[in-house]
């Protein structure tokens, strides 16, 4: 069973459409609208319990190529599991570069889940 998260609900997720007071456009033409953003994505885990467990779009940057690759690769089955189980799950981009170029206007949550984060990135990653 895929739960949503009424935060997040958009009628192409779930179909109960956006909660009042929540009704936006994307920031850009190839943005997600309101989604979950997580930097330092590893092997996308977060962004498949977000998607999975909360019905949350995502969108996951990784610095490091092997582990983009490794995530691109398992996002690819998880979505062709759920597509013979019959059941839909919320949008997840895998994305290979560095978060501190990522638009985060339609970001409403920020995941920084990587321990090599030292003050002064995380200080950029706060003022950005």
């Amino acid at each position: 069973t895929i739960r949503t998260c009424p935060v997040f609900a958009r009628a192409d997720v779930c179909g109960q459409g956006v909660p009042a007071g929540h009704a936006h456009a994307p920031a850009s033409p190839d943005a997600l609208g309101r989604h979950a953003l997580v930097a330092g994505s590893s092997l996308g885990w977060f962004c498949f319990a977000l998607a999975l467990n909360e019905g949350v779009p995502a969108v996951g940057y990784e610095l490091l190529n092997p582990l983009h690759e490794r995530a691109t690769d398992a996002l690819a089955k998880i979505q062709k599991f759920v597509a013979q189980e019959g059941a839909a799950m919320p949008s997840v981009q895998l994305r290979h570069g560095d978060v501190l170029g990522a638009d985060l206007r339609d970001a409403h949550l920020v995941v920084l889940t990587s321990q090599c984060w030292d003050p002064p990135l995380r200080a950029a990653m706060y003022h950005k």
